[in-house]
């Protein structure tokens, strides 16, 4: 697997797959062989149909299988081998697939800003303290009292 990471701005990246033909291979043939065991074709036990009936009918189905399984992984272990911190989903672009040939792809990220934390403990801290008098109180209870006049009317 081949990745590399663009910066599109300080919290943007691009992140480019290109997971390798033999890879790709390996995974159309083991989800073909799942579509085999769980295909139920007429004239055929179940998981009996030929592998053939079962890809020609299934072709697209195994085909974004694959891409979601090989996405995922390949996904998961790429940011954590760039220490990418990524926030929210990504946007998947630019997909090039097909047996035999590499299995390329683009993902565009948000990740955490990155910045050196200034020391903030020394720094003095300003707290206002607020005063309750007995006129304040007085509002707040006849305010209430009218609301709850009007409530049951």
């Amino acid at each position: 697997m081949n990745v590399t990471v663009e910066d599109l701005g300080p919290c943007k990246k691009l992140v480019r797959f290109e997971i390798d033909p033999p890879a790709v291979d390996e995974a159309l043939a083991n989800t073909r062989k799942e579509f085999v065991k769980q295909a139920n074709f007429p004239g055929f036990r179940p998981g009996k149909a030929p592998e053939h009936m079962v890809v020609k009918k299934y072709e697209k189905e195994i085909e974004e299988e694959v891409k979601r399984k090989l996405m995922g992984e390949h996904y998961q272990k790429a940011l954590k081998d760039q220490k990418l911190e990524v926030i929210g989903y990504p946007d998947i672009e630019e997909i090039q697939f097909g047996s035999g040939k590499p299995f390329q792809f683009a993902a565009t990220v948000e990740t955490a800003p990155q910045f050196e934390m200034p020391e903030y403990r020394s720094l003095p801290a300003k707290r206002d303290i607020a005063r309750v008098t007995e006129a304040d109180v007085d509002n707040a209870l006849r305010a209430l009292r009218c609301s709850r006049r009007n409530s049951t009317k």
